[in-house]
């Protein structure tokens, strides 16, 4: 009977993993999960396996993942020429997402920069002017690029282009 109350608790919460959104309750409930499965583990007489779980299910993996995301979690735009409706815009993006918008200074940008061209894979955005239209460059790794072009549908003198990055490696 308690072993079958068991599996109906780890297939109840293993069903609710799926509905999670927010990044770090599933980490929280990850970890919760693992203690979970290490309680069935020692039920089922297998200590040794519990201890594996609990370490590496319910306390490593947990902070491996917590630490690369939340270098995920920061949203990097160097604004070349500024426009406080673009910005705005990106604050938006950023808050919709649950990033943190963060301006790159210029003098931060310049030490990526070489030709005009960014040699540095850490800047998500680049938001420049040329004559009278603004060029948003995302970067070619970046999954946003067609929601960021929601954000700006409205503005007839946005063009969203793919940010050409320079192989520094290769040069």
């Amino acid at each position: 009977m308690i072993s079958k109350l068991i599996l109906i608790i780890i297939l109840i919460s293993s069903i609710l993993f799926v509905f999670i959104n927010n990044r770090f309750s599933i980490l929280l409930f990850f970890s919760l999960y693992s203690i979970i499965i290490a309680f069935s583990y020692m039920y089922f007489e297998a200590p040794d396996v519990a201890i594996s779980e609990i370490v590496i299910g319910a306390c490593f993996i947990p902070l491996v993942v917590s630490g690369g995301m939340s270098n995920q979690l920061q949203f990097d735009v160097y604004y070349r020429d500024y426009d406080k409706d673009i910005k705005n815009k990106m604050q938006k993006y950023c808050d919709s997402k649950d990033l943190k918008h963060h301006k790159v200074s210029h003098d931060d940008a310049q030490n990526y920069e070489a030709n005009g061209v960014l040699s540095n894979i850490n800047i998500d955005v680049v938001v420049m002017k040329n004559m009278d239209r603004f060029i948003i460059e995302i970067h070619p790794n970046s999954l946003v690029h067609k929601e960021i072009e929601k954000f700006f549908f409205d503005r007839d003198d946005v063009d969203i282009v793919e940010m050409e990055i320079l192989d520094v490696k290769n040069n």
